[in-house]
């Protein structure tokens, strides 16, 4: 019994198209899910303190198109910036909180809006 070589080329080609779109779609799959791939982070308050030396701005990070929100803060003071502190919350969707300087160093939160 001989093999066709040009139906053997074939069958090798059709393996060859199943296999590469079989990678393309794992390797899509796997960047889509790396954490950081469905969230936005954007500026939403800035407050300076009454001396005006330093300012904190809140982020919120929107992740998989709102279903979980994530708030950070940054604080930029004279000697550099503190970068994306996390500020924890118990629910999936918390409220904006808000901040404000109850003196020249001190920075207090007061709840959500």
């Amino acid at each position: 019994m001989a093999v066709n070589s040009k139906a053997l080329w074939r069958v090798v080609g059709i393996v060859a198209v199943i296999g590469l779109v079989a990678l393309a779609l794992r390797a899509t799959w796997f960047f889509a899910r790396l954490p950081e791939s469905n969230c936005t982070t954007r500026s939403v308050l800035e407050v300076r303190s009454p001396d005006q030396r330093y300012a904190a701005t809140l982020l919120e990070k929107n992740c998989n198109v709102g279903e979980t929100l994530f708030h950070l803060l940054n604080i930029d003071t004279p000697s550099g910036i503190i970068r994306n502190l996390p500020l924890e919350s118990d629910q999936m969707r918390p409220a904006r909180p808000t901040l404000q300087w109850t003196d020249a160093h001190t920075l207090a939160g007061l709840g959500a809006d």
